[in-house]
């Protein structure tokens, strides 16, 4: 016989299980009252709110620039070129003009630079190069016409880039080319500047010794010469060297149409876009 507890037991538990439905449906209806009542709350606090003045206010700074994209701009972009030279040389009945520009990003290129020089009463026609990542590069204008005794001077002639686009470096190759770089590895040895006679006028002539050592063979290579004299130039030539193969070692003249002052050195750049790579010659 089960003991008097145990019947209790099973009394509640079929009383439960007779009202069972009883208890889900006033389980839900709770459910819904205790939904309406904290809907109820947030609408009428949501209506409080969004007629205070604390909701305008929020309201229109989500609307507000928070991100400074020009300070991002700055810190992620190309820093400005550097100008550490300009200079003007007589040449003769002519004029020249010299910039040496720095492009100080190692990730940046400058794919395109327009630019002129202004001589104060005037300017010359627009240039348009490249500059290397991480490099110096002379900018030029060659024989300007004189036009008279006072035209230009030195304190007159400024450089004026009118327009410049950068191309950020992404490639591996390109990061692997420039990193060997192989134009600072040409070698330029027995320099001789010395003045001669050439069809019955003096003129100055420049011999040097242009080796190769690298990898790569070049359709052309373009050198920009620029004999000093301490730290003014005292002259520019381009020299366009043609078919330069791989360890090739050549003889190089350069003439000047007049005579040349004395000179301390010859500063000697090729001026190539490496990451053309147009300008190689394929490997056999």
């Amino acid at each position: 016989m089960p003991s008097l507890e145990e019947i209790k037991t099973i009394k509640k538990a079929q009383w439960y299980w007779a009202h069972r439905r009883q208890f889900h449906y006033l389980f839900i209806g709770v459910l819904l009252i205790l939904d309406l009542v904290l809907f109820g709350i947030y609408f009428v606090q949501d209506n409080r709110y969004a007629n205070s003045d604390s909701f305008e206010k929020i309201n229109a700074s989500l609307v507000k620039e928070r991100i400074d994209y020009l300070f991002f701009h700055e810190l992620l972009g190309p820093q400005d070129l550097i100008v550490n030279q300009e200079s003007v040389i007589r040449s003769g009945e002519n004029y020249d003009f010299l910039a040496l520009v720095e492009n100080p990003n190692p990730n940046w290129q400058v794919k395109e630079i327009q630019y002129f020089f202004d001589y104060g009463s005037g300017q010359t026609d627009t240039g348009v190069t490249f500059i290397l990542p991480d490099s110096e590069k002379y900018l030029y204008y060659t024989s300007l016409s004189e036009e008279n005794a006072s035209f230009p001077s030195l304190s007159s002639v400024g450089l004026v880039i009118s327009d410049i686009f950068w191309q950020r470096i992404r490639e591996e190759k390109d990061f692997a080319l420039l990193s060997e770089n192989p134009l600072l590895a040409f070698k330029y040895s027995d320099l001789r500047l010395e003045r001669v006679a050439e069809q019955n006028q003096r003129v100055t002539q420049l011999a040097f010794q242009l080796e190769n050592p690298t990898v790569y063979n070049f359709w052309e290579v373009p050198l920009i010469i620029v004999p000093y004299q301490g730290s003014q130039p005292m002259a520019l030539g381009i020299l366009p060297v043609r078919y330069l193969k791989t360890q090739e070692k050549r003889t190089i003249e350069y003439l000047w149409p007049y005579i040349l002052p004395s000179t301390s050195r010859v500063d000697i750049r090729p001026d190539l876009n490496i990451l053309d790579p147009s300008v190689f010659i394929p490997q056999d």
